[in-house]
């Protein structure tokens, strides 16, 4: 672990730390920024945070593979869920996971961000990278009072989409300060020339399960 690594790493730890002891929704969601923030990914709802800290302890390579060897596993079943519950976006779907199957990275990675971006807005009526004065997820339930989210899941969903890595600009100030973290702006319009790897496709496959998964279980109260 170089030292940059280590300094994360404490960092990290701390607030998961804060978040595990004080059993409070907005400090889980915190967390769950902070670790997107620090390393590219995001933590499953049914992982505990606790059993990441090895692979933080070893670093970033270790923290991918790990993350990298969870999403190989659940591949085909994200594929199937996502096309049964987004049936209007199953063409791009597929192609998304086609184009990651056979290693075209430089198509994958900009396929699951706009489909993340697209099915976000669809479940929430906001704009995922964009960040606002006001919470997304208050705003929903204003929309949608009768609607009974799970606290946990509504603070995780705000932290992440209104964190400090979403919406991200072309500087490279930004980038040197998030190196782990997909530019969405940087990818899509053209900037980043060198993003279509296998890492960063598992890391846009994250962004999209965290959408198809944790956004779509607060908004339907469905957990099927």
């Amino acid at each position: 672990m170089t030292e940059d690594e280590f300094v994360t790493f404490k960092e990290t730890l701390l607030t998961i730390d804060d978040a595990l002891n004080n059993r409070l929704p907005k400090e889980f969601g915190d967390a769950y920024d902070i670790f997107l923030r620090d390393y590219g990914w995001h933590m499953r709802l049914e992982e505990h945070p606790n059993k990441l800290i090895p692979f933080m302890l070893r670093g970033n390579k270790a923290i991918d593979r790990h993350f990298i060897r969870q999403l190989r596993w659940s591949l085909f079943f994200l594929w199937t869920k996502a096309t049964r519950r987004f049936p209007k976006r199953r063409k791009m779907i597929n192609s998304a996971f086609k184009a990651h199957l056979r290693s075209d990275y430089t198509a994958s990675v900009p396929l699951f961000l706009i489909l993340s971006e697209g099915i976000f807005r669809d479940l929430c009526g906001e704009d995922l990278f964009t960040k606002g004065k006001k919470s997304k997820m208050e705003n929903f339930t204003k929309r949608n009072p009768d609607l009974r989210i799970f606290p946990l899941i509504s603070h995780i969903i705000d932290a992440v989409s209104n964190g400090d890595i979403i919406g991200l600009r072309f500087s490279d100030e930004e980038s040197l300060k998030y190196p782990n973290v997909l530019s969405r702006n940087k990818i899509l319009h053209g900037a980043d020339l060198s993003y279509g790897t296998k890492v960063n496709s598992y890391k846009a496959i994250s962004q999209f399960e965290f959408v198809v998964e944790n956004v779509y279980k607060a908004v339907t109260n469905s957990f099927i």
